[in-house]
């Protein structure tokens, strides 16, 4: 005699791997419920994704310096200033892009002279100048007062 367990579907006369009509329904009804949720929480996805990936752009600070020395670094004064202007605490706060440029260099007289052009800087103006964002400034001095004030006070 040969002995077979069935289950609970084919108990019932239902053929294994077809879904009756009550199965469908129960399924269709989690999926449902499945969709309401999902349609629930999609603005919110979507406004973390935007709020996360949104970034301000950098403020670009441009340092322009006249160096014939193609081994001493002409930046260095003013990365020294920079940083005797603004504290460690203060930089961790601050979302900056600085490029220092030689302009004893073609390429980047042709940059300085195109900036100088846009912000109205007059020709024969004394290296170097400080360029942050739309301001500008010439000589040591005039930079070390702008830094701070600029970056930090407005």
């Amino acid at each position: 005699m040969l002995l077979s367990a069935k289950t609970g579907c084919e108990s019932a006369g239902c053929v294994p791997g077809r879904a009756t009509e009550h199965n469908k329904a129960g399924k269709a009804g989690k999926w449902a419920g499945g969709r309401i949720v999902l349609l629930l929480l999609l603005p919110i996805i979507l406004f973390l994704l935007l709020a996360c990936g949104k970034r301000e752009e950098p403020l670009h600070i441009s340092f322009y310096y006249e160096n014939v020395c193609a081994s001493c670094e002409g930046d260095a004064d003013f990365y020294a200033m920079y940083n005797r202007c603004i504290s460690p605490d203060e930089k961790e706060n601050l979302n900056v892009e600085i490029a220092t440029y030689n302009v004893f260099m073609d390429s980047c007289q042709d940059r300085y002279e195109k900036e100088a052009e846009r912000l109205g800087i007059p020709q024969g103006t004394s290296m170097p100048v400080l360029i942050i964002g739309d301001q500008w400034f010439d000589g040591y001095v005039k930079m070390e007062d702008a830094l701070h004030r600029v970056l930090l006070e407005e």
